[in-house]
């Protein structure tokens, strides 16, 4: 999206603000990032304090003709309360997650919801990303083994960010 020279507003408390001189990403907080959101893509790990992060009070904060797109999890945001916004014409959505139930029943009402798009989350079920997944983990076993670092550590710490 460089050539858009487009300034990104994010929310990420775990992110180094120090990445804002890299990239044209500004940080903020919530509650300031959503009046302005009018493309919102959530690809936020589900904790606790993400659980329905977009529940009704923050989807109505977004603008009007707003789209949503959840790549994350589907536990991020009120279906209900977004399904309402959506059925209004107010706002947009693209999802490959849902919550509680996923994939969608075939009768839901999302699935046919003017305004809606959604898909099955199967991004990594690609042959090219198990590929590439398997190269990765393949390459770092072996640095390992001979006694060199790895390049993708994973630490316990960060396991309570992972979902």
């Amino acid at each position: 999206m460089r050539g858009f020279d487009l300034k990104w507003l994010v929310h990420d408390p775990y992110a180094p603000r120090s990445l804002s001189k890299k990239y044209p990403v500004r940080f903020v907080g919530v509650k300031k990032l959503l009046p302005h959101a009018h493309l919102l893509v959530l690809t936020a790990a589900l904790t606790g304090q993400t659980q329905r992060l977009l529940g009704r009070e923050n989807l109505a904060s977004l603008p009007d003709g707003a789209a949503v797109i959840n790549i994350a999890r589907g536990g991020l945001l009120d279906l209900e309360a977004l399904r309402k916004e959506v059925r209004r014409g107010r706002l947009r959505c693209a999802l490959d997650v849902t919550d509680p139930q996923e994939p969608l029943p075939i009768g839901d009402t999302f699935r046919n919801l003017p305004g809606a798009i959604v898909t099955p989350h199967i991004a990594g079920s690609g042959r090219h990303v198990r590929d590439g997944i398997a190269r990765v983990v393949i390459n770092d076993l072996e640095s390992f083994f001979r006694g060199n670092g790895v390049e993708n550590r994973v630490t316990t710490s960060m396991l309570d960010r992972m979902t």
